[in-house]
């Protein structure tokens, strides 16, 4: 085996992973309650959603959109995820830590593709995450995972993916609203 470390284990890696994963989760968006002012309209003139300045009461304390958020995705994933936008957004208050990644995909084949191919990576040997689980939430086709100090989700709706890291005694009501919340 080389001796190069697995880009998996790489403290930043884990930080740009809990950033565009924290992207993920539009759905964030709209459990926070995004308004009018939230919203942004990308180049095709699609009108989307930030992800929210707050999330089930916690602050956000980081946000990442556009060309930076997806060299994040990118830098993670490869090409092999193509990607029209990403968020990435961090929310915490000292005792609860949520990271929420939204990536867009070109569409809802493309995003369920995407999902499909995360499962297969984060299931290989070499991973800092334990095996996904798949699991329903809302009626939502989701997977779990540990690792990175969190419990992880990840799910797609529509054309969007969406990763979740929770650090929360409340997960299940967390990952229960933002997923039938729509995010």
């Amino acid at each position: 085996m080389s001796p190069r470390r697995h880009w998996l284990r790489q403290p930043s890696t884990f930080l740009a992973l809990a950033a565009v994963f924290l992207g993920l989760f539009y759905v964030v968006a709209r459990l926070g309650g995004a308004g009018a002012d939230d919203r942004v309209t990308d180049r095709a003139g699609v009108t989307g959603y930030m992800p929210p300045q707050q999330f089930a009461g916690l602050p956000r304390s980081k946000l990442l959109s556009g060309e930076e958020a997806r060299r994040q995705v990118s830098s993670m994933h490869g090409k092999a995820f193509a990607v029209r936008d990403a968020f990435v957004a961090e929310y915490a208050d000292g005792r609860e830590r949520v990271a929420l990644w939204v990536m867009i995909a070109p569409d809802q084949v493309a995003a369920q593709t995407l999902v499909a191919k995360m499962t297969d990576r984060i299931g290989a040997a070499n991973s800092v995450f334990s095996p996904p689980r798949p699991t329903q939430v809302a009626g939502v086709a989701t997977y779990q995972s540990n690792g990175m100090g969190l419990s992880n989700y990840y799910y797609a709706l529509g054309n969007r993916v969406y990763w979740l890291g929770l650090s929360s005694p409340r997960e299940q009501e967390l990952i229960a609203n933002a997923v039938a919340g729509g995010l």
